[in-house]
């Protein structure tokens, strides 16, 4: 079952059969890391990191619905969750149980069941990653940049008007594309045009383009912030001067009315 397949739809509440495909879908293919709210968390197969309130504004229903849900399907065997990490405030790490059934798994020679052209397309990768791997571990934040600047992907945008920046963990794309979806924003070339700017202009070697991608996605955003500016916003609210204009209130502000309008 192959993310995405679930796009295009007219928005509407789900069932309670398609919020359990939505959770096939979502869950890990294989372990690796996710990022929400900040936090990296690691996730194995059939796993995935998200909360009551992110499946109660996705599946369209009340929060109480949500956990009843999530209690039911746990005592069938068909779901099974834990807190992400200790707190009071942790996500819950939800787990598809007997995900192998849902998913079938690779052959021995790596390829996924189909045919002569997906093992063509298993062992080209293969080969590339081999090469990659190769290369000295001089990756920064700079070199990361050049993958998804406006010119180098010029042509990608002919094909699709919003692809998914190198680098960036699908998880975490399909869940800023959500977000963008939520408030109705369009993912057109110019609007992925706009995110490209700002993931230029807000990325530094502690915070490289998946990271940021990363943050948007499991903070709610539509698009990429400043996370500096966004962690001391509300401080300097508060001990701003009254009548006085804080730092980072107005560029807020416009982010506010960008993400309002469509571009």
């Amino acid at each position: 079952m192959h993310r995405g397949w679930m796009d295009g739809f007219k928005p509407e509440p789900f069932t309670e059969r398609e919020a359990f495909l939505w959770s096939i879908e979502r869950a890990a293919w294989e372990d690796h890391e996710q990022w929400f709210n900040g936090h990296r968390i690691a996730v194995n197969r059939g796993e995935f990191v998200t909360s009551l309130r992110t499946m109660a504004d996705v599946f369209g229903w009340t929060v109480k619905r949500v956990r009843g849900l999530m209690d039911r399907l746990g005592k069938a065997g068909k779901w099974a969750q834990r807190p992400a990490y200790q707190g009071a405030q942790a996500p819950t790490l939800l787990s598809v149980l007997n995900y192998n059934k849902y998913q079938e798994l690779p052959r021995r020679d790596g390829t996924a069941p189909g045919t002569a052209k997906g093992k063509h397309r298993a062992q080209r990768g293969h080969s590339e990653g081999t090469q990659q791997n190769l290369k000295k571990p001089q990756e920064t934040a700079s070199t990361a940049l050049e993958q998804v600047s406006p010119s180098a992907s010029a042509r990608a945008v002919k094909a699709d008007d919003y692809p998914m920046p190198a680098g960036v963990d699908p998880q975490a794309w399909s869940d800023f594309l959500a977000n963008r979806k939520r408030k109705r924003l369009p993912n057109t070339a110019s609007a992925y045009k706009t995110l490209l700017e700002d993931l230029q202009l807000h990325t530094t070697e502690n915070w490289p383009p998946a990271r940021l991608i990363a943050l948007a996605a499991g903070k709610g955003w539509a698009s990429v912030r400043n996370p500096e500016t966004e962690d001391n916003r509300y401080a300097n609210q508060r001990s701003a001067p009254a009548g006085r204009p804080t730092p980072g209130t107005e560029s807020a502000a416009r982010r506010a009315a960008f993400d309002r309008v469509e571009l």
